[in-house]
Formats: structure tokens, sequence, C-alpha cells
């Protein structure tokens, strides 16, 4: 919890934060309103490395 905490923090502040949050937004099935519009810009990405990227990030 504290590490994924500290992961949605820096989304605020980071590119690489974003994407991390936004993987873990999606990984637990809920994702905020207002990342909606840059999840889809960014679902071309997500789609061809979701599977690699989750396998990295579990925590």
């Amino acid at each position: 919890m504290e590490v994924r905490n500290k992961i949605l923090r820096s989304r605020e502040t980071s590119k690489s934060g974003l994407f991390f949050g936004i993987i873990l937004a999606k990984n637990e099935g809920h994702i905020r309103s207002f990342e909606v519009g840059r999840l889809r810009k960014a679902d071309f990405f997500f789609k061809k490395v979701w599977q690699k990227q989750v396998t990295l990030f579990k925590v």
C-alpha cells in the first residue's frame, strides 16, 4: 500500500509516474474520470506492453 501511494503521488510530478499510476489504476479496475482522456491517448501503448508491465510491476 505504501509503495502504491508513493507511485500515485509521483504520477503528479513525472511522466513515468503518470504511466505507472495509470497501470495501477487499470490493474485495480477503477480509473478516475480525469485520467480517462490521458488513458485513451496512451491505450495503444498499454495494449502492446500490458503483460510485460504488469509482470514487472506487481508489488
